[in-house]
């Protein structure tokens, strides 16, 4: 079984297996987590993003980060990976925790090709 680390690291590498291939059930996704958390995992992050691009402090996670990911994404910028981007700054900063970075799409590539030859 994976540790809450674990889990939103793996998500964060493979959004699409999860379901995630857009901010909205990103947001929901995680809404979820916090939730089946008891908020212990993501404690903070709505102070967090108000001091980070928030609009105040007095406003939901989810609406909050929906502002940051708007204003930091560029048009062709991913408001997925952005999003991921904002929940690994704010484990690095308020839980002193580091989720590994993305994988490259050539190791992406490398990974299913490598699946695919392991079922065959």
């Amino acid at each position: 079984m994976l540790s809450q680390h674990e889990r939103m690291a793996d998500v964060m590498n493979r959004p699409g297996v999860y379901g995630i291939y857009r901010l909205e059930p990103a947001l929901a996704f995680f809404g979820g987590f916090s939730a089946a958390a008891e908020l212990g995992y993501f404690c903070g992050f709505e102070a967090w993003l108000a001091r980070n691009g928030g609009i105040g402090a007095n406003i939901v996670w989810s609406y909050q980060a929906e502002k940051v990911v708007a204003a930091r994404a560029a048009e062709q910028a991913d408001e997925v990976e952005e999003f991921f981007a904002l929940v690994r700054e704010f484990l690095a900063e308020v839980r002193q925790l580091t989720l590994p970075p993305p994988p490259s799409p050539s190791r992406l590539l490398s990974q299913e090709r490598a699946g695919a030859e392991e079922s065959r």
